[in-house]
């Protein structure tokens, strides 16, 4: 009895160290226990486990550095199949052109490599770019892996304003609008030929282009070089909105020839403002009237350029009488550079109904007559837009 006694505490030791061993053994042949912080994806299968097992051997992100603007890079990300089962790729969502080369069908065997293609072009004008793509894979701890490319852009070329203005010029006037073009890059610089687009107008315009001095191109942070170029509109180009572009080349074969069109449109030095006047036309819609109702407006006739302090204008007549009035009032030069006239017009509320909208079969518009003493333009008229309805219930 005593010997069992003394025996136990033995035998109570010998059970808890063959416990202590068993699971010591288990453990070394148990999944492999991965270091605080460290990814599934650097880990080998463990030894029996059939899987797939992306790796990017080269990092998932790359920077492509400062690019000049227009310009295209690529980069190639290597994906290498560390399992023991073939690694599927398939593209997911994308923010630039991505593709799958070197993989056939998506597929890498294991212990082989596939390359996965990222490429930008630099066309935007921020001067940081970031762009990612999503590959999704069959790796059961990296079923999405995020490739992203960055970078600087550098602009080539800079126009300080994207089209030449000709904003409500005179047909009788001539005006110069200008456009300065600066190049950021060390190489020479040069415009070698300039086009003039639309061919039935091109002979209204002159084209000058002068390299810039070295004061003003201090006033563009980081241009090498650049030119002031002069775009003249001659006199005569026929009424309306402008219909011009002008194509600048040069010798840098990494850009596009510089393309710039024409903003603007060439008016009358005698001209219509104020309310219910229709933008470019010598148009004013007074709109649906009932009978009785009548109904008056003042609007401005407005001249301008060279000729408007001694431009005279006189109300000659207004068709149709019995349904349209017009007074012309003083002139007024408080703005040095215009002279307006204030015309009312009236639909007085003796006016029988009708359709002066100038549509149907029978319609036509109300029209104020005009002469002047201005050299280019002794005659005009405004018309008005308008309708009377029957007073029918």
């Amino acid at each position: 009895m005593s010997i069992l006694v003394r025996c136990l505490p033995l035998l109570i030791l010998g059970i808890l160290i063959g416990s202590v061993a068993g699971r010591w053994e288990v453990s070394g042949t148990g999944v492999p226990q991965l270091r605080e912080g460290a990814s599934r994806a650097t880990v080998a299968p463990p030894t029996g486990e059939s899987r797939p097992k992306v790796v990017v051997v080269n990092g998932e992100t790359h920077d492509f550095g400062m690019m000049e603007q227009n310009t295209k890079k690529s980069h190639a990300f290597i994906f290498r199949n560390d399992g023991n089962l073939p690694l599927t790729l398939q593209k997911g969502s994308t923010t630039c052109k991505c593709t799958l080369s070197e993989v056939g069908n998506g597929l890498i065997e294991p212990g082989k490599t596939g390359n996965v293609t990222l490429e930008w072009e630099a066309k935007t004008g921020e001067p940081e770019f970031s762009q990612s793509a999503e590959i999704k894979t069959n790796d059961p701890d990296r079923q999405i892996v995020r490739l992203v490319v960055y970078g600087k852009v550098r602009q080539a070329i800079f126009t300080d304003q994207k089209d030449f203005v000709f904003n409500q010029v005179s047909a009788n006037d001539e005006y110069t609008s200008h456009v300065r073009v600066y190049c950021y890059l060390d190489e020479d610089f040069q415009i070698t030929d300039q086009e003039l687009k639309e061919a039935s107008t091109a002979d209204q315009f002159a084209v000058k282009v002068t390299p810039l001095s070295a004061d003003d191109l201090k006033k563009e942070q980081g241009a090498k070089s650049g030119y002031d170029v002069a775009v003249t509109l001659k006199p005569g180009l026929s009424l309306g909105a402008l219909n011009q572009r002008l194509v600048l080349k040069h010798n840098l074969a990494s850009q596009p020839p510089i393309m710039l069109p024409f903003a603007g449109k060439i008016s009358s030095d005698i001209y219509l403002g104020g309310p219910k006047v229709q933008p470019d036309s010598n148009v004013v819609s007074l709109g649906d009237l009932e009978k009785g109702q009548g109904a008056e407006l003042t609007i401005f006739v407005i001249v301008k350029g060279p000729h408007r302090d001694e431009t005279t204008i006189q109300l000659t007549g207004v068709e149709p009488a019995s349904s349209l009035q017009a007074v012309l009032g003083e002139p007024s030069r408080e703005n040095p550079k215009i002279v307006r006239y204030p015309l009312t017009i009236r639909v007085p509320k003796s006016a029988e109904p009708g359709n002066f909208f100038g549509v149907g079969e029978n319609g036509r518009m109300g029209e104020i007559f005009f002469t002047t003493t201005h050299p280019h333009t002794p005659k005009f008229s405004v018309k008005v837009r308008f309708l009377i309805k029957d007073d029918v219930r």
